[in-house]
This record gives C-alpha cells, structure tokens and sequence, in this order.
C-alpha cells in the first residue's frame, strides 16, 4: 500500500522545528519552494493514484513516496550513490529537513533503487510538464525560442569484441548451471562451467590479432573457432537444463531461472551468429543487427564523428530547450535516427507545450534539410536557424549572413552547454541503470533535477 507524506503532527516536531530555523542551506531551499510552489509533490502524487501499474492498495504500507523521490532528485543533483542517498537522509539536517522528515529514518537505499525502477518515464515527463509551466509563470521562459541537440548517454559496458562478448556469454551460463545445480536441477549429470576454457582463448585471441602474417592469422581464426565450439557446448548444456525446468512448470522458485535462460540464450546464439559472420565469412555486420551486449540488449552502436570517441555505446537522446535554459522535454531512441528526422516534431511538442510555435527555432546542421525549413515555416515558425549542409549558394551564404541568423546559431550553441553540464555534474553522460526503462529513468531524472536548479537560480 502506498503512502504518499506524513502530515500528521507529534512531540518530536516541537523538537525539530527551533533546529531546523536554525540550519539553512540556500541552494537546497530554493529547489524546496520551487517544488512546494509547483504544487510538484501533489500532481505527481495525483499522477501515481492513476497508473495502476505502480499503484496498490493492498500489502504493507511503503514508504512516503514524496520522500522518495526528493531523495532520487537529490541524488543526481549532488552525483551520491543509492548508499550515500540514505546517509545523508539520516545524518544532514538540511537534507531532512528538506525531504520533511521528523523522527522517521530516511528510506533505505534497496527501497530507493526498487522505486527508480518503478517509477515509468511518463510521470517524469509529467512533472517536467509542470516545472516548465511554473517557469512561464515566473516569466523564467516564454516557449520564443526553441534549441534541440542530439547526444549519446552510454551504457555501462565494456567495449564490445566478439571474443569478449563470447566469453561473457559462457561466463553467464556458468553463473545460471551453478544456481540449477544448487536448486537440484541435472542432478547427477556433468555440467560444466566452460569459463576458465573460454577465458584462455580469449587471450590467444588477443595474442594474435594485430599479427598478419599468415601463421598468426590461422592461430587467430583456430582459437575463435575453439571459443566458439566451448559457448556451443556451453549453450548446449543450458538447453538441456532448461528443458529440465519446463518440464517443473509448476515449481514457482524456478520461474526467476526459466526466465533468465529464456532471455540469455536467444542473445547468445545471436552472439555467435554474427561472430561467424564477421570473424569466418568476413561480412560486416550492419549495425542495428549487432548485439554489444548480452545484458543490455537495447545498446547499439553510435558514431557522432568525435576524434577522442570514434563509437560510442549507448542510445541517441534528444534534448530541447526553450530560452532560460528550461528543457522541455528529452527522448530516448531505441534505434539510431537521422537527426533531420527529429526538428518537426520537436517544434509540434513545443507547440503542444507552450500552446503556441516558437517565433525562432534552431539546431544544428545536423537538422538541415530543405524539408525541415519549409514544414518549419508551415508550423508557424518566424525564423528557422539551421546551417545549411554542403556546398552552399551565393543566396544562401547571404541569408545565413543576416544578423538574426547570427544570434539565432549563438542562442543554439547554448544547446552544446546544457549537454556538457547534463553529462558532467548530473551524470547523464553514462547510464548506470538497466534495461530500456533504466535508461529512459536516468535521462529523466538528470533533465528534471537540471530544471529544478536552473529555475530555482533564475527566480529571485
């Protein structure tokens, strides 16, 4: 059962209260009465007895969720771990009396972890609504002008080679035969944990693989085939054990196992699928058919021409903006876009924001397209600031010459900024959560907590 905040007076608050006029942090207050004057806590309160999803009538009551989520914003504000989050709910003063807290312990960090989780992007996208219609209310932004920028948030993962992922996946199958075994499964039958096998051919692979001469390429192709050999029987081993656990469909403690092997085996014979096709047949495997991971199936393959990161491993992310620096609103794409795909519907969700089309929207060149300009003007838009790809005309050079054009690309490149200080101080840069909705979470949460600093800094 869920509870949403603890209103009811005791003792111990005539306690509290003196201490907490005494103590003051001026940045944690200003985030404080920003939520409190959005009505933050309430909507998303309103937002949650909705979503039958998440909300339950029934069981032990949880904790108060507006504790909860103020400690998740806090969290990424000031770059803590789940750990670190709890400590400082139970030990800094500012930060209880910021959550409300009286003489209750802070929510554990399991308990903090388990409602990242819970929590879907939706009811993000839902407060991020209403910071920015508080920040027009406060004359912080007027939705005039609009900014949109893609970027790469990484996932957190090695760098993907075939060998590496092939030794992962028998490393995980070792990891699931040791648990059936230990819930009685292939009782009397040899299975074996390939991992140290697998691991020594990894590192002949990586013996031989800058060598070309023709000795070293055989010994190269040898060893990946013998590591290839070793998952197979590894893989054949896990079907075995797996037909084991279906045939006790009625055992509930093994329906975690059953899952997982139904979500690991399908990815590992894809792992070996492409690496016969890249290593044996030399085919270059196109890129939304690479798996990078056999744990976050959902990461892909980016490059966005950076020197220092040729490829990048992650997801694309939208982020616009209007002026103040308020984002109002992010995306998360589970296949790499073109970026010219994205300005049109980032200037319609800008309209169905602020009920209005900007009077300049802009991006980088990346967004050009003769297109783009024309339906951009169609929407409603005044000024379309976007450099044009290429060789351009003389009649082009002139319009991109113009001075509003000039302030229009200076007001974009605030774009560049927004994205620097979202991946250095709120740690959107490399995502530490899991799966899709770990992801999408994790984008949510580093844009909110950047709106909740930006808005509070802007009101005097």
């Amino acid at each position: 059962m869920i509870r949403f905040s603890n209103n009811q007076k005791d003792l111990f608050e005539f306690v509290t209260e003196p201490i907490y006029k005494r103590v003051n942090n001026p940045e944690i207050e200003k985030i404080r009465e920003v939520i409190e004057s959005s009505n933050l806590m309430d909507e998303f309160y309103r937002v949650l007895i909705e979503d039958k999803t998440v909300m339950t009538d029934f069981g032990r009551p949880s904790k108060y969720v507006d504790v909860i989520i103020k400690l998740l914003i806090l969290r990424r504000l000031y770059r803590w771990s789940y750990r670190d989050t709890e400590m400082m709910g139970n030990d800094r003063i500012t930060v209880r009396k910021f959550l409300g807290l009286k003489d209750e312990a802070a929510p554990d960090h399991t308990v903090l972890s388990r409602w990242n989780k819970r929590i879907p992007e939706r009811i993000f996208k839902e407060l991020n609504r209403l910071l920015v219609a508080y920040a027009k209310e406060k004359k912080v932004t007027s939705g005039r002008r609009m900014r949109t920028d893609t970027t790469v948030v990484e996932g957190n993962i090695h760098h993907p080679t075939d060998s590496s992922l092939l030794e992962d996946s028998v490393r995980k199958l070792g990891v699931l035969a040791k648990k059936a075994k230990e819930l009685g499964l292939a009782t009397g039958e040899r299975v074996r944990d390939y991992s140290r096998s697998a691991k020594r051919r990894v590192l002949h692979i990586v013996k031989y693989a800058r060598k070309r001469s023709e000795a070293h390429i055989y010994m190269f192709q040898k060893h990946y085939q013998e590591l290839v050999q070793i998952t197979k029987r590894a893989v054949s081993n896990a079907k075995r054990i797996y037909k084991e656990i279906v045939q006790r469909s009625d055992d509930i403690v093994l329906e975690p196992l059953k899952q997982a092997y139904e979500r690991y085996i399908p990815r590992i014979e894809r792992v070996m699928d492409q690496t016969k096709r890249r290593v044996f047949h030399g085919e270059k495997v196109p890129a939304n058919e690479k798996l990078i991971s056999i744990h976050e199936e959902h990461l892909y393959p980016i490059r966005k021409g950076k020197k220092a990161k040729p490829v990048e491993f992650g997801q694309m992310c939208k982020v616009q903006e209007s002026e103040g620096g308020v984002i109002t609103d992010w995306e998360c794409y589970p296949t790499q876009p073109s970026d010219s795909r994205l300005f049109i519907p980032a200037i319609e969700k800008h309209t169905e924001i602020f009920e209005k089309p900007p009077y300049l929207a802009s991006g980088d060149r990346g967004f050009w397209s003769q297109e783009n300009e024309s339906s951009a003007y169609g929407h409603g838009v005044r000024r379309v600031c976007i450099p044009k790809r290429g060789k351009k005309s003389k009649a082009r050079t002139a319009h991109e010459k113009q001075r509003w054009f000039k302030q229009g690309m200076r007001f974009r490149t605030g774009s560049e900024a927004t994205i620097s200080i979202l991946k250095r101080r709120y740690e959107m840069g490399r995502c530490q959560d899991r799966g899709q909705e770990g992801m999408e979470n994790w984008v949510a949460l580093s844009c909110i907590a950047r709106n909740l600093w930006t808005i509070a800094h802007a009101i005097p």
